[in-house]
């Protein structure tokens, strides 16, 4: 790594060589110049050779006698200044010595929460974050199981308007998300409108479908806007799927009545 062949350089305690010359000379040489026009036309170069040039720039301040004298190098952040260019920012000296002593003190106290010693820090980590996918992954498995429950309960609640295939209930749902996974798996197994409402973190919120063999006669976007006012909020979205959302959470009962009403009266 870049760490670690810094801190073999500095180990190594070459001798820091300064040289004057011009600016264009400088450049001829292969100095590196990073601060471009910035630099009058004499210039003072810095070089770390050991058999061949380790380190050839323009000089941007102060400089050591030899590498030993830097301490040590610690990287403590990198990031993109531009395609393909990466700054990196390090501390030296003592405080190299200060980082070092920082990053100890919080290993230790790592070990000590984790319970494990320092050297099993990481594979504790591992472990962990392996329990947290299962966990996870059992608890989107019961998600599902659940809204699937919901859906199969759903379904067998069809009632006929208009000749349509309804569906228009009230539902307890966590969040939007597992709302608009209940509709999306009723709108697959059934031909007609789908109106599902709900409180979602303290708001009224109902989710509409339309079948694209109503879509000539039923629109889902206009169905929201019709009651939206009813739970004080408003609506919009597409042709076949829109969402209403309001402050009145006790009308969501009056809601999908208007919205029975709506399905009726439409010739």
């Amino acid at each position: 790594s870049i760490e670690n062949l810094i801190n073999s350089k500095i180990r190594s305690n070459i001798e820091v060589k300064k040289h004057e010359t011009t600016y264009s000379e400088a450049i001829k040489q292969g100095a590196i110049a990073f601060f471009g026009d910035k630099y009058s036309k004499d210039v003072r170069t810095v070089e770390i050779s050991n058999g061949r040039k380790f380190s050839f720039e323009l000089c941007g301040g102060t400089h050591c006698e030899k590498t030993g004298e830097i301490g040590s190098f610690y990287i403590v952040s990198e990031s993109s200044i531009s395609s393909g260019v990466r700054r990196i920012e390090a501390v030296t000296g003592t405080n190299a010595d200060q980082f070092a002593k920082q990053q100890f003190k919080i290993i230790k106290q790592l070990a000590l929460d984790l319970g494990v010693g320092k050297n099993e820090i990481s594979k504790k980590v591992t472990q962990m974050n392996d329990q947290i996918k299962s966990l996870n992954k059992k608890i989107t498995s019961g998600e599902d199981t659940l809204i699937s429950q919901i859906t199969t309960k759903l379904l067998k609640k069809v009632e006929i308007i208009n000749n349509v295939n309804c569906v228009l209930s009230e539902v307890s749902s966590k969040n939007l998300q597992e709302l608009r996974k209940i509709i999306d798996l009723i709108r697959s197994q059934l031909d007609g409108i789908v109106a599902l409402a709900s409180q979602i973190d303290g708001k009224a919120v109902i989710l509409v479908s339309v079948s694209n063999s109503l879509l000539g006669k039923y629109q889902a976007s206009d169905i929201v806007k019709s009651i939206s006012k009813t739970i004080n909020g408003g609506g919009g979205g597409k042709k076949d799927l829109a969402q209403a959302g309001g402050t009145e959470t006790s009308k969501l009962g009056q809601a999908l009545k208007e919205i029975r009403i709506f399905i009726r009266n439409e010739s």
